[in-house]
């Protein structure tokens, strides 16, 4: 029960947090990002649509306390089989660390030199992208861990180091799906704020490199398979792209032109 009021709550939260982005989407045209109604609105409505499907199965579906009693290693494919590690609460917790301090400093980073160089406007645009990166990676893995029912490495040692409420939600690492989302949003907004900077390479690949290390974490805490990680991986980095490309893609359709005359002036905004 404790579980499931946990999981409604935080499920309120995120929907509230996409209604208050959809409210935001009103500002200006900004270069070379822009908010747009139509990519606010259904990223969304996205958000709060797997909310409510993940909130609807984790209360139709309660899944059972795990006996302690050790999985058959040879169940595993032989790619995952090699990699797998037994529970380690030192790398859980790192793991814990780093998805929200990578997050956090990417944001932090990205948006001190959008704020100097662009002022409120840019800075608002680009808090808005990220705040939907984040919420997007973290529903996406929701969308399948309690479907596709995956046990934990853990799992397959036995003993009682059993995650509440997770132990069978192995697919796909969530963790490693924010850290890719948070790092690849960082670089590839930082690349097309100053595609003159001579920062934007390091910073890209430090940000990996820390994203590369907290998907390491996941497997060696024994709370993932190294397919769980190479797919969060894979689709974080997806996130981080795709959410401010199609931002680009509002500031390449909106166009307005002022034209001063003797008579007076003119604004043209074309859609």
């Amino acid at each position: 029960m404790m579980a499931e009021k946990k999981s409604t709550k935080t499920g309120a939260a995120k929907i509230a947090a996409a209604l208050f982005l959809l409210a935001v989407c009103q500002i200006a045209n900004a270069q070379p990002f822009s908010l747009g109604k139509g990519t606010e609105i259904g990223i969304g409505a996205f958000e709060i649509a797997g909310e409510v499907f993940h909130n609807i199965y984790d209360f139709a579906f309660v899944e059972d306390d795990w006996d302690g009693k050790p999985f058959d290693k040879n169940d595993v494919n032989p790619f995952d089989r090699a990699l797998m590690h037994s529970y380690s609460k030192a790398w859980d917790r790192t793991g814990d660390a780093m998805m929200c301090v990578l997050p956090a400093g990417s944001f932090l980073f990205g948006a001190y030199f959008v704020h100097r160089d662009g002022g409120n406007s840019e800075l608002l645009t680009h808090s808005v992208m990220f705040a939907e990166t984040v919420l997007v990676a973290h529903t996406l893995p929701h969308l399948l861990k309690g479907p596709v029912s995956r046990v934990r490495p853990y799992n397959y040692y036995g003993g009682d180091e059993a995650i509440e409420d997770s132990w069978k939600r192995s697919f796909f690492s969530g963790h490693t799906t924010m850290a890719f989302a948070s790092a690849t949003f960082a670089s590839y907004t930082f690349c097309k704020w100053f595609p003159e900077s001579r920062m934007k390479i390091p910073f890209a690949i430090t940000a990996h490199a820390l994203a590369a290390f907290t998907g390491a974490s996941r497997i060696l805490a024994g709370c993932h398979f190294a397919t769980d990680v190479l797919v969060g991986a894979a689709v974080g980095s997806a996130v981080g792209f795709l959410v401010p490309f199609m931002h680009t893609l509002n500031a390449k359709n909106a166009a307005t032109t002022i034209t001063a005359s003797p008579l007076g002036f003119s604004i043209r905004h074309e859609f």
